[in-house]
């Protein structure tokens, strides 16, 4: 007989407050500077890729089959638990699933902020994504011990090596 299918995820729903609201609102995105700005596009290209890499917003990824599935099953909800005036509105995703479960996750902080750091592995695999797009010799070499730098910046004796290790 097989294995068994393994459930999917069916539906997903954004609680948002007011804020994030807008941002759900927009259309589908016709150009990257549009896509930056789309939550339902951002949730979308985070379902279908695990992750959210530069490439998902270039101008030939924007209707990206996996991307428009996913967007057909997330769909949001205003929640005022959510709403935070004058900054940036915490996360509430629910999922439900094939076989009946549900999953229902929340972040006050977004992964990154002060409050909820990025592992190191993930900051060193994001700046390689973004060293990409820049034409420079030795180009990941360069952001890696831009990285190394930074995560050590305490005991940087003189800040002008920064200074260096950005320059051309």
């Amino acid at each position: 007989l097989g294995r068994p299918r393994a459930s999917v995820p069916v539906e997903r729903v954004q609680r948002v407050g007011r804020g994030n609201q807008r941002i759900c609102e927009k259309a589908w995105p016709t150009t990257s500077i549009d896509a930056l700005c789309n939550l339902i596009f951002a949730c979308s290209v985070a379902v279908a890729h695990r992750s959210v890499p530069h490439q998902a917003v270039e101008q030939d990824a924007l209707n990206a089959p996996a991307v428009v599935a996913a967007a057909r099953r997330i769909r949001y909800e205003v929640e005022t638990a959510q709403e935070r005036h004058g900054t940036i509105e915490p996360g509430h995703v629910v999922v439900k699933f094939s076989d009946g479960r549900t999953l229902d996750r929340s972040a006050e902080y977004a992964l990154g902020h002060p409050t909820n750091p990025m592992p190191i592995p993930r900051i060193r695999a994001k700046m390689e994504n973004c060293m990409d797009y820049v034409s420079l010799p030795d180009v990941k070499g360069r952001a890696q011990r831009l990285v190394d730098t930074v995560m050590d910046l305490e005991n940087m004796k003189d800040v002008r090596e920064l200074g260096a290790l950005m320059r051309r």
